[in-house]
């Protein structure tokens, strides 16, 4: 069975869907255990910056592994095999380097997403310097962006219960 991460935009009472991932995905991994399973948990910006530097971390260590795979596939011709295991040897190396490109490029889109979202945190927590001006404008960032494990369509009681020591 499948499993999902949703993230959301809170509109009053109403849950806005902006992004839907699946569990085999690089960015579920980043994201997953962070979040709650069957409710949706509001973001502040310490954990969109956790987000981030997952991101970051995966993007170095990806880099590093296609840094290594390359180098290997230098040493191929140095073997002491045949030319046809050679070039078998280089044709698997070449096709997990453009793997690991593509996990790459992909996690570097979710970089852009995590970089989104605390931009329009951020946006939200400019809405405060009106709150004299005009009250309906404020938007409180900590109630803005939520996110979960397979919460389907939530509603206000789908929220996670903040811990009563914080």
């Amino acid at each position: 069975m499948s499993q999902y991460v949703e993230f959301y935009l809170r509109v009053g009472d109403r849950f806005a869907p902006i992004i839907t991932r699946s569990r085999s995905t690089t960015f579920y991994q980043l994201v997953h255990h962070c979040l709650p399973y069957g409710k949706v948990r509001a973001l502040g910006k310490d954990v969109i910056e956790e987000f981030k530097n997952e991101a970051k971390s995966e993007i170095r260590r990806l880099e590093e592994n296609i840094a290594h795979q390359r180098e290997l596939m230098e040493m191929i011709s140095k073997f002491n095999n045949s030319v046809d295991e050679k070039l078998q040897a280089a044709a698997e190396s070449q096709d997990y380097i453009e793997e690991l490109e593509q996990e790459l490029a992909s996690v570097k889109s979710d970089l852009a997403f995590f970089e989104v979202l605390g931009d329009m945190w951020e946006e939200a927590e400019q809405t405060r310097w009106y709150k004299n001006e005009r009250p309906d404008a404020v938007i409180d960032p900590n109630e803005y962006i939520y996110a979960g494990v397979e919460c389907g369509f939530p509603t206000l009681e789908d929220i996670e219960e903040k811990n009563k020591e914080e």
